[in-house]
């Protein structure tokens, strides 16, 4: 009796053993029949069976009826379900052993890298950065996969490029560092490179290490404005006025009509006391480009503040040195009346700044020009109501 009953104990397990992997066959079939809800059932069911989930082939067919879920153009794609082939492809990995599934996993490795790019674009786009940055990494972490078993040499670089992107957004900035000059070493390039490693340094308060990442970037894109401007702020920043304008010189050879380079470099100029080439750089600006607010509220005010000198030391005179007093006043007056046009374009081109409506202020005080400096003392009334409101 007791033989007896050994025998329909085994007879019944191995019933419930054979139906549990007819679930891993039922779920294979109704993949191929394109019948995927009853695919996805029929699979679920094997893999949470004693018997059937440490089978790697169970996991396999469920990589691809979810995989198979994700690319159905019939349905809205759903990041779960390619979440659940990664990780069931995973599992394939870890329980084939004997390399069964070696050779039929390639293909579907490289199709969820795809996929998973795909995935990651559209919240880095969405300034999702955390959900991009771990989803650009798992494509690095799969084409790994796929050289490690296969021997590839893929290199997302793309994919390393936007992660480390994300990964500036979210402030971990050595993961980003690390990634940056990783694709730095595989010879992949791009200006953003160079100008997040020097926002790093800056986020450390290395100016100089900043300003060094700068060079290096300049150096491989030449052409890259925003490098060029950042390097240059920074500079500026530094008080490094002579090496600015150096380079400014430099930029300037290169691209001669770039009204911009000549409006930075009367800045610089500026920086050093150097009014003279500060004014002869201004105007170069403004020929170039007579609408540059800066470059004519720059040089306005330059002129204005040489009249003030002007002015300044004209008081200054003893009473006695009337020819003197006489001289420093129409040289200051001149220089008053030469600083008015370009504080009136600047105004023109930008009817709401303060400090060039200040200016004006000044300007139409100091030369009793009543009419206008009431017009502007309501403007600049009208611009404090604004802030109020």
């Amino acid at each position: 009796m007791k033989k007896l009953i050994f025998i329909l104990i085994a007879v019944f397990v191995s019933s419930v053993s054979f139906a549990q992997k007819s679930q891993v066959v039922s779920a294979w079939n109704y993949l191929n029949n394109g019948e995927l809800d009853k695919a996805k059932t029929a699979i679920n069911t094997a893999t949470n069976d004693e018997t059937t989930k440490i089978m790697a082939k169970t996991w396999f067919y469920r990589g691809n009826i979810y995989m198979a879920i994700y690319s159905d153009t019939s349905r809205k794609k759903d990041f779960n379900d390619l979440n659940e082939a990664y990780n069931s492809y995973k599992k394939v990995k870890e329980l084939d052993a004997k390399g069964e599934f070696t050779i039929e996993m390639m293909n579907p490795w490289l199709e969820l890298a795809y996929y998973t790019f795909n995935e990651a674009v559209i919240p880095y786009n969405a300034r999702d950065y955390q959900k991009a940055f771990d989803n650009f990494n798992r494509v690095s972490e799969i084409y790994g996969i796929v050289n490690s078993i296969y021997k590839q040499n893929i290199i997302d670089t793309s994919a390393s490029f936007y992660a480390a992107n994300a990964a500036v957004k979210l402030g971990k900035y050595q993961e980003a560092k690390d990634i940056y000059e990783a694709l730095i070493y595989k010879h992949f390039q791009d200006p953003e490179i160079y100008s997040n490693l020097a926002d790093i340094s800056l986020g450390a308060k290395d100016t100089s290490g900043a300003i060094a990442q700068l060079d290096k970037g300049i150096a491989i894109f030449p052409k890259d404005q925003n490098l060029r401007i950042k390097q240059l702020n920074l500079y500026l920043f530094s008080h490094r006025f002579n090496e600015v304008i150096d380079k400014l010189k430099a930029a300037i050879e290169k691209e001669p009509t770039r009204g911009d380079l000549y409006q930075a470099l009367g800045s610089a100029y500026e920086n050093t006391s150097d009014s003279a080439n500060a004014r002869k750089a201004y105007e170069k600006a403004i020929a170039l480009n007579p609408n540059d607010f800066v470059a004519n509220y720059s040089l306005g005010a330059l002129i204005y503040n040489r009249a003030v000198e002007k002015i300044k030391a004209m008081n200054d005179l003893p009473a006695s040195d009337q020819k003197g007093y006489e001289k420093l006043k129409a040289d200051g007056d001149d220089l008053l009346q030469r600083s008015l046009p370009y504080l009136e374009k600047a105004r023109s081109i930008n009817g709401k700044d303060l400090e060039t409506l200040n200016a004006l202020k000044e300007l139409y005080a100091r030369l009793n020009m009543m009419d206008k400096l009431n017009e502007v003392k309501k403007a600049i009334e009208a611009l404090g109501t604004e802030s109020v409101h």
